[in-house]
């Protein structure tokens, strides 16, 4: 994992403006991945910032970079409890409830419930639910099926974000540098 794309795939949450990112890493050698991951959470760890990975396929990661103090409020909201809850979610914390969606994934599919766990607002990710391929009115990060104005702005904050990131990078910023406490 370079630090060139982990700042393209999470630089909104090395900033502390998104919970969480998802991303996939191919990998020979699972031993290189673990240190890679290893040398990640050392980087990011001041900033309150835990990299892991939720699936583990023979050839390939899907890697979870959060921020554990704003899961924990994104979770706990009413509407994120009652989603949890309703599908099988023990509430047990920010890291219980990692662990828990971590044994959802397969590889080949996604609960969609990662939306809470990502950021995304939890009316989108109660409709994507119900409905992934019809009703919504805009997609970027997230299909949107409510607030369409506030999720425009909050795609050009990540794309501004993700675009001052990795000029940094393209610079010599570390990311231990650009992983900002909050």
């Amino acid at each position: 994992m370079s630090e060139e794309m982990i700042v393209d795939l999470s630089a909104p949450t090395l900033a502390g403006i998104k919970t969480g990112s998802l991303f996939r890493v191919p990998f020979i050698d699972r031993e290189k991945l673990n240190e890679e991951l290893r040398r990640l959470n050392y980087s990011v760890r001041r900033a309150g910032i835990i990299a892991l990975p939720l699936f583990i396929g023979e050839d390939a990661a899907i890697v979870y970079v959060y921020r554990p103090c704003l899961l924990e409020k994104d979770i706990s909201s009413e509407k994120a409890v009652s989603l949890l809850k309703g599908i099988g979610y023990h509430m047990t914390g920010t890291a219980g409830m990692v662990a828990q969606l971590a044994k959802r994934f397969t590889g080949s599919q996604f609960p969609h419930e990662v939306g809470i766990f990502l950021g995304y607002p939890v009316d989108d990710v109660i409709d994507f639910i119900k409905n992934p391929s019809k009703g919504y009115k805009l997609v970027g990060t997230w299909k949107v099926y409510n607030d369409v104005d506030s999720a425009r702005d909050i795609f050009r904050k990540y794309q501004r974000c993700t675009l001052i990131y990795k000029r940094a990078v393209k610079s010599g910023a570390h990311i231990r540098d650009l992983a900002v406490p909050i």
